[in-house]
C-alpha cells in the first residue's frame, strides 16, 4: 500500500525527562521522555530553514542536544534518485549483505 513514510524524519527525546526543544518546528515542542515526533521532509532542513527567520542558534541547539544524548534522530527521509540507465525513480535501501539497492519509492 502506498504511503509517504520514506519521506519523513523522526526525532526522539532521550533526555530522561520531559523537555522543551525550542528548535523543533513549528515553534518549539515539549516531548515526554522517549516520545517521538515525526516531520514531513528532513528535520535538518526544517531546523536550518532557508529564510529570513532562520537562526544559527537553532542549528547549534540541535547539534548540542544530539551530542549530549538528549535527542536522537531516529529516521531521515530515504534518498530518492533517478536511475540514469532506465529513467526510473527509486529509493536507496541498505541490504547489509548485498550492498545498496534501488527499490520502488514508498508512494508507488
Amino acid at each position: 500500500m502506498p504511503d509517504t513514510a520514506c519521506l519523513t524524519s523522526v526525532v526522539k527525546n532521550t533526555s530522561g525527562a520531559r523537555a522543551f526543544f525550542s528548535f523543533l518546528p513549528p515553534h518549539g515542542q515539549w516531548l515526554d521522555n522517549n516520545q517521538e515526533i515525526s516531520y514531513f521532509g528532513s528535520i535538518l532542513d526544517r531546523v536550518r530553514k532557508p529564510n529570513r527567520y532562520s537562526s544559527k542558534t537553532e542549528t547549534e541547539d540541535l547539534d548540542r542536544f544530539i551530542l549530549n544524548g538528549n535527542l536522537t534522530i531516529r529516521q531521515l527521509p530515504v534518498p530518492i534518485i533517478i536511475q540514469t540507465d532506465t529513467g526510473n525513480t527509486v529509493m536507496i535501501t541498505d541490504h547489509s549483505v548485498s550492498g545498496l539497492d534501488g527499490v520502488n519509492p514508498c508512494w508507488v
